[in-house]
């Protein structure tokens, strides 16, 4: 068995040339022991726990993966309200000066009507 192998992959191992036996004999019409139900029952068990540590490995990965989304996501949105707030402050600043122009052209028509009367 290698050392890297989950233990259950290391079980299913062990236990495969007796499930063998038990097919073979099964194949050839004989009957079944309590010890060979026994075996296929751990078997079954322990293919089902290796899909499922795999499964598990494939969901922590997604998570993973959605934590860099939302970090993207993240900045993209500061960057966004940095823009939007940029955007905001130039059209206040251009009505602004718009308005200061108004005002003193106003002002300045105001002066020569006055002098004209």
């Amino acid at each position: 068995m290698k050392p890297s192998m989950t233990i259950e992959t290391q079980l299913i191992e062990m236990i495969a040339p007796r499930v063998d036996d038990i097919k073979t004999r099964f194949g050839n019409g004989e009957a079944l022991q309590p010890d060979d139900i026994n075996t296929l029952l751990l078997h079954s068990q322990y293919n089902h726990i290796h899909h499922l540590d795999q499964r598990l490995d494939e969901v922590a990965d997604s998570v993973t993966a959605l934590r860099g989304d939302f970090v993207g996501l993240k900045n993209d949105f500061a960057l966004l309200k940095h823009e939007i707030a940029t955007e905001i402050q130039t059209a206040l600043n251009r009505n602004m000066m718009q308005m200061m122009f108004l005002i003193g052209g106003l002002y300045t028509l105001t002066l020569l009507a006055n002098k004209l009367l």
